[in-house]
Order: structure tokens, then C-alpha cells, then sequence
């Protein structure tokens, strides 16, 4: 089996394919949220799902030096989100997760804690991540809504432009279901969307590209996250703008 998986990730490489964490797009996202800042002025990027601050980080790299407020709910990542926070300026790590009501859920710690979800990882996710989809155990973690939120998010800006960006494991259409009063100030958008499902309940991509033209927003940009074994795209970032 490892032979084979060599010889796909060694095919998919010499046609420009890369199995696995797609990593070299990173600078493509990176470029094009340059771009978009730019463009539309933003000044307050909310980051939910921000897991030990890999998001964060690539938002400074793209020159952004407005106000970056960072929500993640699992503690250990929370822990080391805070360090990586500590020395950027004008960001603000805030341990909670974000969903359509306020108060506490239990959260699924996988083996790997960026996919850590509160729904739980299903057979096809068990298949292509193996362990690392390992449920290791729960906790107990607060749950605000964005609108709850927003104006501490924003606050002491005069005239809030605002980017928000959802990783939240096939949760994100419920952090948009609490923010009904406050998405009018959100001129644009990232989730990280699903074409084939790793977990159960979540909706696919078709959905939320749905939900989203129909609260106002339009496709911007795709970047693949992750493919698997046979080269299908599992996840993708989506970039939509008003």
C-alpha cells in the first residue's frame, strides 16, 4: 500500500497534482487576499475556526496590518494560538467557538486538532485520514453567536470594514445562522467548503455556495485544501464578495 501511495503522490506531482495538504496554493490564497484587502479596504478580519494560527499568519504575510480577531474553541489549540498572537500587532486570540445561539456545546478533539469538529468525522473521512480522525475526546466549550460578538470585534473602528473567515469542520452555515443583524457590515467572505463529506450531517459545497449568492455574495475565488488518494478534491477554500 505505501508503495502505491507512492507511485500516486510521485503521478499526481509530475502532472502538477499534490496528494494530500495542498500547500502550495497557500501563496495563490495569500495573493489574492492581498488583492482583496486592498481593494475593498478592509480593516477587521474575523478568523473563526483559527486553530494554533496558521490563518493569522498568513494574513500578516499578506501585509494586512488592521485588526485580526482570532476564535478558537479547542483549549491546546487555543494555548498555542496564543503565543503565535502574542507577538503580532493588533491581534486578538479569544477562546470560543462561534455557531446560531449562545452557550455551551461539546466539541470533538480528533487525533489531529485541526479537524477537530462538533459534528463527527464519518467512514469516508476515517478512510482518507486514518487516525488522525480519531475522536480522543470532548469537551465542554462556549458558544457565542457573531452577532453577540460583533461589536467587540469592531470596536473603536470608525467605519468597519470587515472580512470574515470560517474553518469550523462543516459548521460554518450555522456561524452565518448567528449572525443575521451583523452580516450587513461583512463585505466579503471565506469557508473552507466540502465537495465529498468527512463528516456526518455536514452539507456539501452546492449548499453553501447557495446560501451564500442568496445572503448576497458572489464567487471570487476557489482554492483547493485537500485531495485524496484517487486525486478528488475533498475540501476547498471559498472567497465570495458582495
Amino acid at each position: 500500500m505505501r508503495a502505491l501511495r507512492t507511485r500516486i503522490t510521485s503521478l499526481a506531482g509530475s502532472m502538477g497534482y499534490y496528494v494530500g495538504k495542498i500547500a502550495p496554493t497557500t501563496d495563490n490564497l495569500s495573493s489574492h487576499l492581498g488583492m482583496l484587502f486592498d481593494a475593498l479596504e478592509i480593516n477587521c478580519v474575523i478568523d473563526v475556526g483559527a486553530h494554533t494560527g496558521e490563518y493569522g499568519q498568513l494574513v500578516a504575510n499578506t501585509g494586512y496590518s488592521g485588526r485580526l480577531v482570532s476564535y478558537e474553541p479547542v483549549l491546546e489549540n487555543f494555548n498555542e494560538l496564543s503565543k503565535v498572537a502574542d507577538s503580532v500587532t493588533n491581534w486578538t486570540p479569544v477562546h470560543c467557538a462561534l455557531g446560531d445561539s449562545d452557550g455551551q456545546m461539546e466539541i470533538n478533539v480528533t487525533e489531529s486538532t485541526a479537524i477537530a469538529s462538533f459534528l463527527t468525522p464519518n467512514e469516508y473521512a476515517r478512510e482518507q485520514f486514518g487516525g488522525k480522525s480519531a475522536v480522543k475526546r470532548t469537551e465542554l466549550v462556549d458558544v457565542r453567536r457573531l452577532d453577540s460578538v460583533f461589536s467587540d470585534c469592531v470596536a473603536g473602528i470608525p467605519n468597519p470594514r470587515v472580512y470574515l473567515k470560517m474553518d469550523t469542520q462543516g459548521y460554518d452555515l450555522r456561524v452565518l445562522e448567528g449572525a443575521h443583524d451583523c452580516l450587513g457590515q461583512v463585505l466579503a467572505l471565506q469557508s473552507e467548503l466540502s465537495v465529498r463529506k468527512i463528516y456526518e450531517g455536514m452539507p456539501d459545497f452546492t449548499e453553501a455556495i447557495t446560501r451564500f449568492n442568496s445572503l448576497g455574495f458572489e464567487l471570487s475565488a476557489i482554492f483547493p485544501v485537500t485531495i485524496d488518494r484517487n486525486l478528488r478534491m475533498i475540501e476547498f477554500d471559498c472567497v465570495v464578495v458582495r
